[in-house]
Parts: C-alpha cells; sequence; structure tokens
C-alpha cells in the first residue's frame, strides 16, 4: 500500500474544513472540481462557496474559490528524495468572483487595498474584469480578483489552513460590503 502524497494530505484536510463551515450554516459549498492534467501530470482541487444568506430573498453573488494544485516536479520533488525536496508541496491560491453593474475602474484600488489588508501586503493580488454581452447594447461586468501566495505550501502549514478558510469567509464578507456599497 501507497502513502498518500502531500497534495492528497492538504486536499483532505482543506475539504473537510470547507465542508465543516458548510455544515455550521456560515458558507454554502458550490461548486467541487478535482482534476488530473494527463498532459503536464499535475494536479488541481478546487472548492467554491459563499456566504449562507439568511433571508430567503437575499442571493450574494459574491464567491471564492480556493485552489490547490500541485505539479509534476512537486511530486517528483516528494517520492524521489533524491531529488531538490523544496520544490516538495503545493501552490495555493483563492479568488473572488462577483459582478458589478457600475464601471469597475474607479474602485479597483479599493479592492486592491480591501484585500491587501486581508491578506497582508506581500500577497501578489490580481483583479481581472470581464465584460459578458447578452446583446450588443447589454453587458454585465465580472471581476475575478486573485489573491497569490508566491510560495508552495507544505504539509508542514496544514495547522495554517483553518486560518486560509477563516480569512477567505473574511474576505467574502468584506468584499460583500463593498460591493453593495459600489452597485
Amino acid at each position: 500500500m501507497f502513502d498518500p502524497t502531500a497534495f492528497e494530505n492538504m486536499k483532505v484536510v482543506l475539504e473537510g474544513l470547507i465542508y465543516d463551515r458548510d455544515f455550521d450554516g456560515t458558507i454554502l459549498v458550490t461548486n467541487r472540481c478535482e482534476s488530473i492534467d494527463l498532459s503536464r501530470l499535475s494536479r488541481s482541487f478546487q472548492m467554491e462557496m459563499k456566504i449562507r444568506e439568511n433571508s430567503p430573498g437575499q442571493n450574494s453573488t459574491i464567491k471564492c474559490l480556493i485552489t490547490l494544485t500541485a505539479s509534476l516536479e512537486n511530486l517528483s520533488a516528494e517520492l524521489l528524495k533524491s531529488q531538490n525536496e523544496a520544490l516538495a508541496g503545493c501552490q495555493v491560491e483563492t479568488s473572488y468572483h462577483l459582478s458589478v453593474k457600475k464601471e469597475a475602474e474607479p474602485y479597483i484600488s479599493s479592492l486592491f487595498h480591501t484585500l491587501s489588508n486581508i491578506w497582508g501586503e506581500n500577497r501578489e493580488i490580481e483583479i481581472r474584469e470581464q465584460l459578458i454581452y447578452n446583446s450588443p447594447y447589454q453587458f454585465k461586468r465580472e471581476i475575478e480578483a486573485r489573491v497569490l501566495f508566491g510560495r508552495l505550501v507544505t504539509e508542514d502549514q496544514i495547522p495554517d489552513f483553518r486560518g486560509l478558510v477563516d480569512h477567505s469567509i473574511s474576505s467574502i464578507k468584506q468584499l460583500k460590503e463593498f460591493y453593495s456599497s459600489n452597485t
């Protein structure tokens, strides 16, 4: 019998922490995806969530996606101990997706500032805006804000996953406040 990989161990812990928050009523898990890219021999695990609304008429359009990925280099560094063990681990990323009705540009800097306050100045933040046309004159703006950690996460950081989930939920709540004042 083989031991599970670091990716597998981290995925199980992260998934459990997110489902615990779903079961306690804080969030609603809206999607889960686990994939293996056979051409690159990489793995990816994603869970999407949003804040669970108390009122039946409310519907939060802000969703958070937590992604855990491991490449072939990460796996080989773990399994072949003679390789560079510094590559043994996974990448973690959180992203936030929202629709806005107004032009996004005027408050993009506020969005950067909000995410930097939550996640810290040493995180890389990317924001993308996409226009989706329903007709030649009707469109909606989709915003994706990604928080990148810029380093590998190892099994030694598994205890930090609870904070990752808590920060993600806090981010959704703060972005929801930000969004409601800018739509």
